[in-house]
């Protein structure tokens, strides 16, 4: 699993879109908990 999230973080890293993606649905996350 480590293996796996490592790998997936690389991704996001390499993929600035996939990481303000994953913000974006963060954000909304927090607003639809809020």
């Amino acid at each position: 699993m480590a293996g796996f999230m490592g790998h997936w973080q690389v991704i996001i890293e390499l993929s600035p879109a996939s990481s303000h993606a994953m913000n974006h649905t963060t954000t909304v996350r927090t607003d639809l908990f809020t």
